[in-house]
């Protein structure tokens, strides 16, 4: 049976199909190319209850369908299992990043004795405004974007374009170990250190870090609260959409900084996390594949 409220379906499964079965083979490929093909309008586009009337389902008996579904299940379970692994582990990052940038946790050095404590500084004595525009001879030329949640990427790597224009002498020149941040959404995070060499538009800063301060160290402390909220106040505009934290405010910034081997431990530290995080996500990736391999091959 098929009822229908205001765009929104309700399968309800009658005798002969089970209600599990069912779901699973709305998550099907095949289910999903009928329900386009049937799909009708110009600018809103959908589907009605005539027609998914005449959808027809060929499925085995009740007894194989029960089988089906719960073996379904049990990878569900696997997956969400997967996934909480993954949030407890991000919850940790978090919980260890807050600690440690509030001087709560304090590493030492390789002899066991505590290092000196952190350093007062405006970021503009760490970073430096690099500001060097594309040459025609310049080696590389991918165009960079940064992210708010996973740093800079290359933009080909992203959605398998590069839209920057033919003349790229208005570009900035990115080398890896940069750091690079949106003026605009600064004071929302978007802020990474490049893995890249490549370009980026006028609209981002890139920052030359000096000798005092560790790359990777900085990645992660650009990312904390109390940083992004450092960010927000500094920043100018008289709406959120206009917000824009400009070089000339970001270099009188206060902070405090740990000796650069005090960085280098965090950072790595850090990153062991990050990594443990990546390898749970490709697991994770790969049990989702494996289930829509499946699904796949049992829904033909």
């Amino acid at each position: 049976n098929i009822v229908a409220g205001l765009h929104t379906f309700a399968l309800r499964p009658i005798k002969n199909l089970n209600s599990l079965y069912l779901h699973h083979y709305t998550k099907t490929n095949s289910y999903k190319r009928y329900m386009y093909r049937i799909g009708t309008g110009v600018s809103v586009y959908g589907i009605n209850k005539t027609n998914v009337s005449k959808l027809q389902l060929f499925c085995p008996s009740l007894h194989e369908q029960e089988k089906i579904s719960n073996f379904f299940y049990k990878i569900d379970r696997k997956l969400g299992l997967q996934q909480e692994r993954i949030e407890v582990l991000e919850e940790y990052k978090k919980s260890m990043m807050q600690k440690i940038f509030s001087q709560e946790i304090r590493f030492k050095d390789d002899d066991g004795k505590d290092f000196p404590e952190w350093e007062g500084k405006k970021l503009g004595e760490i970073a430096k405004n690099k500001n060097i525009r594309y040459k025609d001879d310049d080696r590389f030329d991918d165009l960079l974007s940064v992210t708010l949640n996973n740093g800079i990427k290359r933009q080909i790597d992203l959605d398998g374009t590069d839209s920057s224009s033919q003349d790229k002498s208005n570009y900035k020149v990115v080398r890896e170990n940069d750091v690079v941040y949106n003026t605009m959404r600064m004071w929302q995070g978007a802020s990474g250190v490049s893995n890249y060499n490549g370009i980026v538009s006028s609209a981002y800063v890139v920052l030359e870090l000096t000798k005092v301060a560790d790359p990777k160290f900085i990645g992660y402390f650009f990312k904390t609260p109390n940083m992004i909220y450092k960010f927000f106040r500094s920043s100018q505009g008289m709406t959120s959409d206009t917000l824009t934290l400009r070089y000339n405010f970001f270099k009188e910034i206060k902070i405090e900084l740990p000796t650069f081997l005090e960085q280098n431990k965090i950072a790595s530290f850090l990153s062991s996390i990050d990594k443990k995080i990546q390898l749970e996500e490709e697991r994770l990736e790969e049990m989702k594949e494996f289930k829509k391999g499946l699904m796949q091959r049992m829904f033909i």
